[in-house]
């Protein structure tokens, strides 16, 4: 289901409740809780729905792999399945919340938020697949997966922290990036130059003491 198709629906729901005799606020609030109402239910069923083909699509293979069990383990599927969740809120909000401008604008922040949480879920479920099936098999026995997994999930957490951020603060992430990078420049400058003088100051102290003895 498309854009168009979400505005076609949240106006048929506008003029039916019009149709009906409701006005001014009435119709604005019972616009929103009916909306609100049917999109749950929608998004619930959506998420369902997604989940339950991509675990078709997987169980109709004839054969049972480890990739098959770790998918599962993991809860890959559902993962995946709430980025649709994610996709349906972001388009729905700005028909949801048409009559209030003041929430809309936080209501499209936490959709935002929402789809990239749902993505690093998604991609952290994986990932935990991913790193099962390498520690089961033989061709990787000799490879430090584990700690391939953590430097990888701090680098993609980063990278999560900063996308949000950059929402929150209504910045590119690059710029966001940037000023972390700036600010970790500066820290690490200042802190060479304190134990350097502090080096300094114990070299001299060391002389001193040498010379008075």
């Amino acid at each position: 289901m498309n854009i168009p198709e979400f505005q076609t629906l949240f106006n048929e729901l506008r003029n039916w409740l019009a149709g009906k005799g409701l006005v001014g606020g009435e119709l604005i609030y019972a616009y929103f809780f009916i909306g609100l109402v049917g999109v749950t239910l929608f998004l619930f069923i959506t998420i369902f729905v997604t989940r339950q083909i991509f675990i078709g699509v997987v169980k109709s293979a004839k054969t049972k792999s480890d990739w098959q069990k770790a998918l599962f383990e993991f809860r890959v599927f559902r993962a995946f399945a709430l980025i649709f969740g994610a996709y349906i809120i972001y388009n729905v909000v700005p028909y949801l919340f048409i009559d209030f401008k003041n929430w809309l604008f936080y209501a499209l922040i936490f959709a935002k938020i929402y789809m990239v949480l749902a993505v690093m879920f998604a991609i952290n479920a994986f990932l935990n697949a991913l790193v099962s099936i390498m520690e089961s098999s033989k061709k990787y026995a000799d490879k430090p997966i584990r700690s391939y997994k953590q430097v990888t999930k701090i680098v993609f957490y980063i990278v999560g922290f900063v996308l949000i951020l950059s929402i929150i603060l209504g910045e590119s992430p690059l710029y966001v990036f940037g000023g972390f990078w700036c600010s970790y420049r500066c820290f690490y400058s200042g802190f060479q130059r304190s134990d350097f003088g502090f080096c300094s100051f114990g070299t001299n102290e060391r002389h001193r003491l040498g010379e008075g003895g």
